[in-house]
């Protein structure tokens, strides 16, 4: 009986120290004034986007995408479906996180997805967390409005239906609520991303949190950068992804997320083995190893209808040959049409030199014709003024003979020597006849001498 007491009296002081911890353990993640950090409720599933340290609000481009933001399910073109594994250390106790995720197209919607997932957190003497996701994606393109700039590639949104599970020693609850998001890319391949999550209903322990994310390629580098607002908790998570091999390999690192108040860095790993996809990421202390915390997740993404890696590789590299081919049709054509515009320039440069020069000519010849007709005007008014001896009647001189010759000099032309020989310039055609190889372009060339031809007997 002694034995009895004494088993029963240690039992209930083992009993009463656990559920002091549990408290306490409960009251410093979830307590109003107690709370720092995040806590297994801010925990999301994912190897790629832990590896980026929780930046991925605008990246969103797997099947993960609705634990993060579910409008980067839109567009997709194949079945997805992908799981995860991970672990995670904190001064209150080990997490362990389980994730299923599916998502596929909707044959009768262009750009529509729905998708499925399941995400399970463990953490021991703090409480259990499942989460169900049920989510619809789609892409619209926006109309153009006049006076706009238009909106060149479409706007990605997305929902989900959630139900939540949360079980802690004091009391479990169990919700229902909506995730929703958006994502917006521009030409030149800057995205943002917006998502409010976990607006559910009847799970005292979790409050919505408000995501904004922006991220931006740049050669093999892609730059990614999410804040996080929740009650009680606002973090700013930036990261990038390195491409290397032509896809074959990205290295990733950003903040991560800091758990019961441990602050740490990420670092990640992507292996494509297409159509399989492994993505592996793990977290350290910021101060130092010696610090309890950190983590590590893998997750195995299956992409249904994708080519091999080999075969996309030897495809994309058809493709930039069979662009560079088309450059280069294009560079030759161009250069080609320039060349000819180069000539046509030279030619008309000819031309307009011959013409330039044929309208100098012309002018020095009337200057001159204007300076005989002034002398002539002058010499008028002297012979007016001063009247001289009559002059002698001039005698009819003899009817010319034909054909007679003509000096062309700078300014003649065809009507005009039609009109000196023939008394009419619209005799100009038989002069024009008479002399096809002495005339350019409707005009006697200067200096030739032409054979003015007899006129008809109306003309005489």
């Amino acid at each position: 009986m002694r034995m009895l007491t004494r088993m029963y009296a240690n039992n209930k002081r083992i009993i009463y120290s656990h559920s002091i911890r549990t408290l306490f353990a409960v009251l410093f993640v979830c307590g109003p004034q107690l709370c720092w950090g995040a806590t297994f409720h801010d925990l999301l599933p994912g190897g790629r986007a832990n590896g980026m340290g929780l930046a991925y609000t605008a990246v969103a481009d797997d099947v993960y995408s609705l634990f993060y933001n579910p409008a980067g399910l839109a567009s997709k073109p194949r079945l997805e479906v992908g799981s995860g594994l991970g672990r995670r250390f904190s001064p209150l106790s080990s997490v362990g996180e389980i994730s299923l995720a599916y998502a596929r197209p909707v044959p009768d919607f262009m750009n529509s997805v729905i998708a499925a997932g399941y995400y399970g957190v463990r953490q021991n003497q703090v409480g259990d967390k499942d989460v169900f996701l049920f989510s619809l994606a789609q892409a619209y393109r926006v109309p153009r409005v006049p006076n706009l700039p238009e909106v060149e590639k479409p706007v990605k949104w997305g929902v989900n239906f959630r139900m939540e599970s949360v079980r802690q020693p004091i009391k479990s609850r169990f919700g229902i609520g909506l995730d929703a998001g958006a994502i917006l890319e521009s030409s030149q391949g800057l995205k943002f991303g917006m998502s409010l999550m976990e607006m559910v209903t009847g799970v005292g322990a979790s409050t919505p949190f408000l995501n904004f994310g922006a991220a931006y390629p740049y050669r093999f580098i892609n730059f990614v950068t999410d804040v996080r607002i929740r009650k009680g908790l606002t973090e700013f998570y930036p990261g990038m992804e390195m491409v290397f091999l032509q896809g074959l390999l990205a290295v990733r690192t950003g903040k991560g997320v800091r758990l019961d108040g441990v602050s740490q860095v990420a670092f990640g790993l992507g292996v494509n083995f297409s159509p399989l996809w492994i993505d592996y990421a793990m977290t350290i202390p910021w101060k130092g190893f010696h610090e309890i915390g950190g983590m590590y997740q893998v997750s195995v993404i299956y992409r249904f209808g994708v080519p091999s890696f080999m075969e996309g590789y030897v495809g994309r590299a058809s493709e930039r040959s069979e662009a560079l081919k088309r450059e280069i049709a294009v560079l030759e054509e161009r250069k080609k049409n320039v060349e000819q515009s180069v000539t046509t320039t030279e030619v008309n440069k000819s031309v307009t030199e011959a013409d330039l020069k044929n309208v100098q000519m012309r002018l020095e010849d009337t200057r001159q014709r204007l300076k005989n007709a002034e002398l002539e005007m002058l010499r008028g008014e002297r012979e007016k003024n001063f009247p001289s001896a009559p002059k002698p009647k001039k005698s009819v001189p003899p009817p010319p003979s034909w054909p007679q010759k003509h000096r062309v000099h700078a300014g003649d032309t065809l009507r005009s020597i039609a009109a000196q020989y023939y008394g009419d310039p619209n005799l100009w055609e038989l002069i024009y006849d008479a002399n096809l190889t002495r005339i350019s372009r409707g005009l006697p060339q200067v200096d030739s001498v032409l054979m003015i031809p007899a006129p008809p007997p109306k003309a005489k």
